[in-house]
C-alpha cells in the first residue's frame, strides 16, 4: 500500500554528507518535501537556507501524528538515535546497525514491542547489477568458489574533509569492516549466512588512523563454497567486484564498469550493462522504506534480523583477527 506522504512526516537524522544525500534525494527524486534534524545545532539554518525544514531536536516531533524516520548520524550513534526515533515511527538506520552486538538484543526487543518497523540501509541490494547477479546466480549451477573485493584510497572519499577526524578513521566505530560493511551484507545476501569467520587485519601506518587499513575474510557455505574477501582503504585505483564460480558457469559482477558477465563452461558469454548511480540506490531503498509507488513487490531492503547477524558476524572478525583462529558468530538476539 503506498504511503500518503502529505500525512507523513519523513525525518533524517543527522546532516552530515550521507544525511543531506537522503534529504536531496527525498526532495529531488521521490518529490517528498523531509524535515532535517542535525546534530549540530547551528547546522539549522544552513539547512533553511538549503530549502529544507529543519528541526533542533527530535523532541519537536511530538507534535506530528505520523513520522517516518531515517538515522544518518555516525554509528556510534546508531542505537541511541534509533531509539529516539522509535517512539514517532519506523526507522530506517544507515549501515551498519552498531558498532557491536552490545545493546542490540534490548533494542531488537524495544522495536518489536513498540511495533514499529526496523531497516538498515545496505543500498547496494538495490543496484541493478547485483539484483541480475541475484537472478541469474541459478545459472551457475553447484557454487564452489566467491570472490568479493571492495578496495579504494580513504583520502579521496570526501575532498571537503580530513579523512583523518572522520569516522573511519575510529578504531571505536570505523575501519574497513564496519564502512565496508555493504560487502559483507550482499555476500549473506546472495550465497547465505556462514556460522564461523576466519579474519586477519591490517594497518601498517600508510594513513596515521587507529582503524584497520584492511580486512581479508574466510568462511564456508552450508552448501560448500568458500567465500573470500578483500576490503582496504589503501588502494588508489578503485575496484569493487564479485566473481562466482560453479560447476556450469562464472558469474562477474563489476561496479565500476556497470556490468555483469556470466560464462559458461563451454565458453558462451552473456554480457549484460546495468549501471546504478548512488543516488538511484538511496531513491530506490528509501522508496521501499516509506511504501512509496515504484517500491518492489518483493521486500528487499535489510531487516533488523539480517542486520543484527552482521553486527554479530563482523564482532567474530574482529576476534578471529585477535586469536588467530575461526570465530564462531554469536547469536546475537539471545545476548
Amino acid at each position: 500500500m503506498s504511503t500518503r506522504q502529505d500525512d507523513v512526516t519523513v525525518v533524517v537524522r543527522g546532516t552530515g554528507s550521507v544525511g543531506l544525500r537522503y534529504l536531496r534525494v527525498l526532495r529531488d527524486r521521490l518529490g517528498v518535501a523531509p524535515v532535517g534534524i542535525p546534530v549540530r545545532p547551528g547546522r539549522t539554518a544552513e539547512l533553511e537556507a538549503m530549502n529544507f525544514e529543519a528541526l533542533a531536536t527530535v523532541g519537536e516531533l511530538v507534535t506530528r501524528e505520523s513520522v517516518r524516520s531515517i538515522v544518518a548520524t555516525d554509528t556510534s550513534r546508531h542505537l541511541d538515535d534509533a531509539y529516539d526515533l522509535l517512539q514517532h515511527g519506523d526507522v530506517l538506520v544507515e549501515k551498519p546497525l552498531a558498532a557491536s552486538i552490545s545493546g542490540l538484543a534490548e533494542f531488537a526487543n524495544v522495536a518489536i514491542a513498540s511495533e514499529r518497523k526496523v531497516l538498515v540501509a545496505f543500498c547496494l541490494r538495490h543496484n541493478k547489477g547485483l539484483q541480475h547477479v541475484r537472478r541469474r546466480l541459478p545459472a551457475i549451477g553447484d557454487a564452489h568458489s566467491v570472490r568479493i573485493e571492495c578496495q579504494s584510497y580513504l583520502p579521496d572519499w570526501r575532498a571537503d574533509r580530513d579523512y583523518r577526524e572522520s569516522y573511519s578513521a575510529r578504531r571505536s566505530e570505523g575501519g574497513v569492516l564496519r564502512d565496508l560493511a555493504h560487502e559483507l551484507d550482499y555476500a549473506v545476501w546472495l550465497f547465505g549466512r556462514p556460522d564461523r569467520v576466519w579474519c586477519v587485519l591490517g594497518n601498517r601506518g600508510r594513513l596515521g588512523i587507529e582503524s584497520e587499513e584492511s580486512a581479508d575474510l574466510l568462511w564456508q557455505t552450508a552448501g560448500g563454497a568458500v567465500v573470500s574477501l578483500r576490503l582496504d582503504y589503501v588502494t588508489r585505483q578503485p575496484r569493487r567486484r564479485m566473481t562466482a564460480a560453479g560447476d556450469r558457469a562464472t558469474l562477474e559482477w563489476d561496479h565500476v564498469a556497470g556490468t555483469v558477465v556470466l560464462t559458461e563452461c563451454r565458453g558462451r558469454r552473456e554480457i549484460v550493462h546495468v549501471g546504478s548511480d548512488h543516488d538511484d540506490m538511496i531513491a530506490a531503498q528509501a522508496a521501499e522504506f516509506l511504501e512509496l509507488g515504484g517500491a518492489p513487490a518483493v521486500p528487499v531492503s535489510c531487516t533488523l534480523d539480517e542486520a543484527g547477524y552482521l553486527v554479530a558476524m563482523t564482532d567474530a572478525a574482529y576476534g578471529s583477527a585477535a586469536s588467530g583462529c575461526w570465530q564462531k558468530v554469536a547469536d546475537w538476539a539471545r545476548l
